[in-house]
Order: structure tokens, then C-alpha cells, then sequence
């Protein structure tokens, strides 16, 4: 993903609009996602400690280098709520002897999410389309390797073959 500089966040917000309704401060949808890159790609973690992502194994021992990625996956659901995945917590239970996929998995029912996230070493992207599908995933590790930086997912809808089919799409 794609570094956005201090600039082009602070035009992103400037160009945001943010209005009051009912007593409350809601923010516009510029808004929100102008603040969930800023949180996304600005993690609150120590520089790197050398050497840089794109030649890094996950059989590695800088899998849990502070400042080697981002702190973890952050995914907007289709009701636009926002679930924060920490790194530690996605790769708790992988096993780089026994485990060459990885995957963040998110149960599906009618055609959404419903936030019920687990962690398998399944690499299909999804399990059946339509009103069958009841597994979406974030690939994580596949053939043993890091193949994500973590970051930002929106869940969304697209057509297979004339059914839907739910998916993460990485911003």
C-alpha cells in the first residue's frame, strides 16, 4: 500500500467535510476514511530495525520486528463499522512447520459478514458464492510466505459467474 504523505492527508481532511446532527458530530465518509488511512499507515510503532519487507520470509525471525509492517488489518464491514485485527493476534496460532497457508476468516451469512472473524490455513478466497457462501478470507501467508503487509480491507459484493460472492478488497 502506498505511503501517503503528511500533505496529501492533511488536503484529504481539509477537503472532508465534517457537520453536526442531533447534538452529535458525525463525520462525513471522506472524513472516516481519510482518518482510517491515517491510522492504517501511520501505526503508532518504532522505525524499522533494517533490511525491508519486500525480502521478507515469514519463517523469519523479523516476523515480530516492531515497524516491519503495519500493526495489522484493519477491515470496514458493509455497515461501514470498523474492526481492528493486531498482527500478534492473526499469526498467534500459525506453525510455519505444519502451516504453509494462512488466512484471516470471516463467517458469511446472507451475503454479509457477520464480524465472526478466525484464522485457518485454508487459501481459497471463499468457500461457495450466492446464498451458499459462508467463509470469506484475507490471505495472509501462502506457499510459507508473507504475502501481505497488512493494512485496510473493505468487505464488498461482486459477481462470479452470475451469483455473488463476498470478498475483502485491499485500499
Amino acid at each position: 500500500m502506498e505511503q501517503l504523505t503528511q500533505t496529501e492527508i492533511d488536503t484529504a481532511k481539509a477537503k472532508s467535510k465534517t457537520y453536526v446532527r442531533s447534538d452529535r458530530v458525525v463525520q462525513s465518509t471522506k472524513a472516516r476514511a481519510a482518518d482510517a488511512v491515517k491510522r492504517a499507515t501511520q501505526p503508532n510503532i518504532m522505525p524499522p530495525q533494517g533490511g525491508s519487507d519486500d525480502d521478507f520470509s515469514i519463517n523469519s525471525n523479523r516476523i515480530n520486528s516492531p515497524g516491519t509492517q503495519l500493526v495489522g488489518v484493519r477491515i470496514v464491514w458493509q455497515d461501514e463499522t470498523e474492526t481492528l485485527l493486531e498482527r500478534d493476534t492473526i499469526l498467534e496460532n500459525y506453525d510455519p512447520g505444519s502451516d504453509s497457508d494462512w488466512s484471516i476468516s470471516a463467517t458469511i451469512s446472507g451475503l454479509t459478514a457477520t464480524k465472526a472473524v478466525t484464522y485457518d490455513a485454508t487459501s481459497d478466497f471463499y468457500d461457495d458464492v450466492g446464498s451458499l457462501q459462508t467463509v470469506a478470507r484475507i490471505p495472509i501467508i501462502r506457499s510459507g510466505e508473507l504475502i501481505t503487509k497488512y493494512g485496510f480491507y473493505r468487505e464488498g459484493i461482486r459477481c462470479k459467474d452470475g451469483d455473488a460472492v463476498v470478498e475483502f478488497y485491499k485500499v
